[in-house]
């Protein structure tokens, strides 16, 4: 029997999601033998700036404020346990540096 995952969407759920938000990423965290996934869209340039802006002061709170604007579904207890939230964060910065670029002078 396969172990439960708090918050998994379905096939459709995430189909749904990506086509609202465009690209979507899942950030699955383990705790002992329990595991939760939880959802995140894209920033948008708004909370980029209100995220730049207050980690000037707190880090730990410009990262809530990322979780919070980017979430769009999975396990609750991730969001209401600090230690499950702390750890789903660390992975947040992938939303803003998932891209890359390059430039060629002519």
């Amino acid at each position: 029997m396969d172990k439960e995952i708090k918050g998994q969407a379905s096939k459709e759920q995430i189909d749904a999601w990506k086509n609202k938000y465009g690209k979507i990423c899942e950030i699955e965290v383990t705790d002992g033998q329990d595991t939760y996934k939880v959802y995140f869209k894209r920033c948008d340039m708004k909370t980029l700036s209100a995220v730049n802006q207050i980690a000037k002061t707190d880090e730990v709170e410009a990262m809530d404020v990322l979780y919070k604007n980017c979430l769009i579904g999975g396990s609750q207890e991730v969001e209401n346990d600090v230690a499950l939230k702390m750890a789903a964060t660390t992975q947040l910065s992938g939303l803003i540096g998932q891209a890359s670029a390059s430039l060629k002078n002519l």
